[in-house]
Formats: structure tokens, C-alpha cells, sequence
């Protein structure tokens, strides 16, 4: 089963765009509109990734960040604010402003769902491969080789 990603945004069209973005890159999504259907989701257990919003009525994000440490998390919020942002990161979680950017968004997610991949650099979306292949019969046997990409990470 891939990894599960819980969205917690008060506004419907980012939660919309934001699920079919992450379910079009392979992962399982729980969204939620309000803090209070976040905290039943994660107490539920399950989602290996939380991507909140700051500013969710009168509730704060960053709780969610904070209540659930074991957790890993991306606070997004459409407001330049570098104090809301020091404590994100002071909580382990990435920030990321709104507009959000959908390359950037993915590998973001990757990087905290699979941080071994970062340390190898495989998380940035693209793989450089040598293919070495040896013919039996002798050189220029198989005639040139076309390789057609497949996708990214």
C-alpha cells in the first residue's frame, strides 16, 4: 500500500488539488477541513505524512505539528510570515508558501516519506543512468538502442 498523506486545509479547492496531485503521484490521501477531523485522522494512526495549513479557522496548524512530533509534516500557508516559519521548522516540519508549486510540492513529500532517498539524491525527481550493453554476437549487432523514459521518481 503506498504511504498515506493526511491534508489538513480549511479551503475545498486546495484540498481538492492538493489529494489529486499526491493520489496522480501514487500516494493514498485523507483530507480534512477542519483541525478537529485532523486530530481524529491522525489519532486513528496511519498517515505517515501531514501537510497542514496554518491558519485553519480558529485553530492553528502548527498544534497539529506539534501534538503529533512522531509525525512528519509540511505547514503551508499563503502568508510571507518568517516567525510562523521559524516555528515550523523549530517543530521538524518543512514550510512551503502558497502559491504552492507542484514539482517542488511532490519532491518535498518525497523527501520527508523517504529521507534515504534524499541522502542519495533520488528525491529530486530525476535518476542519471548508465547503460552499459553488451552484445554477445559482436559490435552494432543490435543496431543503435532507443531508451524511452518511463516517468520520474
Amino acid at each position: 500500500m503506498p504511504p498515506t498523506i493526511l491534508i489538513a486545509d480549511d479551503e475545498p479547492g486546495i484540498r481538492a488539488w492538493l489529494s489529486r496531485l499526491l493520489e496522480d503521484a501514487g500516494y493514498h490521501v485523507i483530507a480534512a477541513s477542519t483541525v478537529e477531523e485532523a486530530k481524529k485522522a491522525l489519532a486513528a494512526g496511519g498517515p505517515e505524512l501531514l501537510i497542514t495549513d496554518v491558519r485553519m479557522g480558529a485553530f492553528n496548524g502548527l498544534q497539529l505539528v506539534a501534538m503529533n512530533p512522531t509525525v512528519p509534516a509540511i505547514v503551508m500557508t499563503g502568508h510571507d510570515d518568517p516567525v510562523i516559519e521559524a516555528d515550523a521548522r523549530q517543530l521538524g516540519a518543512d514550510f512551503i508558501l502558497k502559491p504552492l508549486d507542484s514539482p517542488s510540492l511532490v519532491r518535498m513529500v518525497a523527501r520527508r516519506l523517504h529521507p534515504a532517498l534524499d541522502d542519495i539524491g533520488l528525491a529530486g525527481g530525476k535518476i542519471a543512468v548508465q547503460l552499459v550493453v553488451v552484445d554477445p554476437h559482436g559490435p552494432g549487432a543490435l543496431g543503435p538502442l532507443r531508451l524511452q523514459p518511463q516517468g520520474e521518481l
